[in-house]
């Protein structure tokens, strides 16, 4: 474990770092254009990671990444259709011109081997025979990634909890209102979305982080000195 000096500094491996504070983004909902001209609304979790919801303003597609480290994408309203959300629910939100774009996207009688797919990488163990259990895997899985509600309320206007199905449908409709023009993206350096870390925050979050790994090297050095003394 890391040894605080007299400077508040730590001692690493025989070596001496300084860490300076930080200012961490929050958990959130975050839009943003990227290059290539793709809105994008990260679903982001400072712990667990982020998902990508993006929206093709040429075809108004909008797809998610729900795996982890990979690109695989899935049409959010295939997706919050199978859950078991109706048409008119998403349309209030969406409105019928991108309902009718997404729908006519994919093919229906490609949804459940879409859905079991990703469902099968998620959990194989769980049923997803139908599309109704594949949908509910996956949104379980994405329901994993929590949010601070007072950056949904800011970002999207409701006070979102975890990326559910509610919140896929408030991302999608902001990243519409930012490809129309009605709502700037979210700016990066915006304080209010960010919290500040000090060196003790982050060594408690990286002892939080790594605890599994660390757990098992101070048991490795504990039993290697057990056989020393024998």
């Amino acid at each position: 474990l890391p040894t605080i000096t007299g400077r508040y500094s730590y001692i690493v491996g025989g070596r001496e770092y300084q860490v300076t504070n930080q200012f961490r983004r929050m958990s959130g909902v975050y839009t943003r254009i990227v290059d290539n001209g793709e809105f994008q609304a990260v679903a982001a979790n400072d712990r667990i990671g982020q998902r990508k919801i993006t929206f093709d303003p040429n075809t108004k597609v909008i797809k998610i990444e729900p795996l982890a480290g990979s690109s695989i994408r899935l049409n959010i309203y295939m997706l919050l259709r199978a859950a078991g959300r109706s048409e008119e629910e998403i349309t209030k939100v969406w409105g019928a011109g991108i309902v009718s774009a997404n729908k006519a996207s994919y093919r229906e009688n490609h949804v459940l081997g879409k859905l079991k797919a990703v469902a099968n990488k998620i959990d194989p163990s769980a049923p997803a025979n139908t599309p109704k259990q594949a949908a509910h895997v996956i949104m379980k899985e994405l329901g994993k990634i929590t949010f601070d509600p007072r950056i949904t309320q800011d970002i999207l206007g409701k006070p979102h909890a975890l990326l559910s199905e509610d919140a896929l449908m408030d991302s999608a409709a902001e990243l519409a209102k930012v490809s129309r023009g009605e709502k700037a993206p979210s700016t990066y350096d915006n304080l209010g979305h960010k919290r500040f870390m000090s060196p003790a925050d982050l060594l408690s979050d990286h002892i939080n982080r790594e605890k599994r790994n660390i757990g098992k090297r101070v048991k490795r050095t504990v039993d290697r000195g057990e056989d020393d003394v024998e």
